[in-house]
């Protein structure tokens, strides 16, 4: 399996397509973070872990719910983002059993 994406982004796991509806929010409620910089267009925040994400998709015809740190994300100009989300233990959560923080 050749993981070569870009040049430098290298995988550790090989990816599949899935389209489907994601429906996610944050696990807290309020968030603190620290400011970096600011400028008239906006501000660079730092937080002492990755936000943490709980998502609820389907896959394969069964709801899948996950607890995910985000650790990227690329703003495409006036028209959305995508994000990238890294599951936290993922050999420990499945369907229906989502630890609480």
């Amino acid at each position: 399996m050749d993981n070569k994406i870009s040049g430098k982004e290298k995988r550790r796991e090989d990816r599949t397509s899935l389209i489907t509806k994601v429906e996610f929010h944050a696990l807290k409620d309020l968030l603190e973070a620290s400011s970096i910089d600011i400028s008239k267009s906006g501000i660079k925040l730092h937080t002492e872990e990755p936000l943490k994400i709980k998502l609820r998709f389907k896959h394969n015809g069964i709801l899948v719910e996950k607890i995910a740190k985000m650790t990227w994300v690329k703003c495409n100009n006036d028209t959305g983002a995508s994000y990238g989300f890294e599951f936290i233990k993922p050999e420990t959560i499945t369907p229906g059993n989502i630890p609480e923080e």
